[in-house]
């Protein structure tokens, strides 16, 4: 059997709509996600600081902290000093001993020199941490090898 003219728009048709699917099912995601989406923030523009108790405007941080549920909510000045007052956090996977060994000695994160703060922040240790898009490859190979299979079977069958 030899491949046709029929053979290949069938195939070229039905690549055609996986795409068109694929692409609607995107779009209807995006849209559905837009329209559902509520603010939850607080409904006062202001709030009182729980730690010196003056009236400050929320910024994105405290509608963060608010949306996460958080009802004790802090002026960036008292928030900048609690920061500063919490130990260092430990060095991430990865991260060279001289490193944490500095950090274990009580300096801070914000301490550190720019060779020890860009190692720290290097690649995740695994590849699940990166936050990329995912599967994008696994559907562009399956939406070219499906139809290409097709073919194939369709000829030598």
């Amino acid at each position: 059997m030899s491949v046709t003219v029929e053979i290949v728009s069938a195939a070229v048709g039905v690549l055609l709509a996986l795409v068109a699917l694929v692409a609607w099912r995107k779009s209807a995601g995006r849209s559905s996600a837009a329209k559902g989406r509520v603010f939850r923030g607080p409904s006062e523009m202001y709030f009182t600081c729980a730690r010196c108790s003056a009236q400050v405007a929320h910024t994105k941080r405290t509608i963060a902290a608010w949306e996460k549920g958080s009802r004790r909510i802090f002026c960036d000045a008292c928030h900048k000093k609690w920061r500063t007052a919490q130990p260092p956090q430990e060095a991430p996977y990865g991260a060279s001993a001289g490193v944490a060994s500095r950090a274990s000695a009580g300096t801070t994160s914000r301490g550190l020199s720019n060779e020890a703060r860009a190692s720290r922040t290097q690649s995740p240790a695994y590849a699940s941490e990166s936050k990329g898009p995912r599967g994008c490859l696994g559907v562009a190979l399956i939406m070219v090898l499906v139809p290409i299979a097709i073919v194939y079977f369709t000829i030598n069958a």
